[in-house]
């Protein structure tokens, strides 16, 4: 059975920069009931993690901290106030960039593009330094090295840098070369 899109979520992205998500997910310390608070946005483009901090607490204030650092990360000039963390609300001032919030559980949408929800972290980290450092390597390697069948097998990288449809023309040539010399 297929939910009602009530938000009326596209889940697409033709273009980098025109829709992201955003989340937090927990990671767990060596101290029994402290937690550290990781935040990332994504790009639904390829699925690049255009940014991610961790902090030791959260609320309203880091994510749109987080989400302010990302944007300014990318030179896309928006003011805090245009984004509601409460849910979808889509901003416009020529970068049409729709950002969502899920603060109370998991939506399909956060479920099938965010990076951190199918990865293996560690069951707990000794310090945020170390937890940093674990998710600074991983997002490296996830947004340089992996290749989600979503995107066809490009890296989020290359995906957001626009060099898919390259990469697709180059890959059906050879393909329809293997074919055309078997015959």
């Amino acid at each position: 059975m297929t939910s009602k899109n009530i938000l009326k979520s596209t889940y697409l992205a033709t273009a980098p920069n025109k829709e992201w998500i955003w989340d937090v997910s927990f990671l767990r310390s060596v101290d029994d009931g402290i937690y550290f608070y990781l935040y990332n946005v994504v790009d639904l483009y390829g699925r690049y993690v255009v940014h991610f901090e961790i902090h030791e607490s959260k609320n309203d204030e880091i994510a749109k901290e987080v989400i302010h650092n990302a944007l300014k990360k990318k030179s896309i000039n928006l003011k805090l106030d245009q984004i509601d963390l409460r849910g979808v609300n889509e901003i416009s001032d020529g970068n049409e960039i729709q950002i969502e919030s899920v603060t109370n559980g998991r939506s399909k949408k956060e479920a099938r593009f965010l990076p951190s929800k199918d990865l293996q972290i560690p069951t707990e980290f000794a310090s945020i330094e170390q937890a940093r450092s674990w998710c600074d390597s991983y997002y490296k390697w996830y947004n340089e090295k992996y290749r989600p069948k979503c995107t066809n097998y490009i890296t989020p990288q290359k995906y957001y840098a626009g060099e898919a449809e390259k990469i697709l023309e180059k890959r059906n040539r050879i393909i329809a070369e293997f074919y055309a010399n078997r015959k």
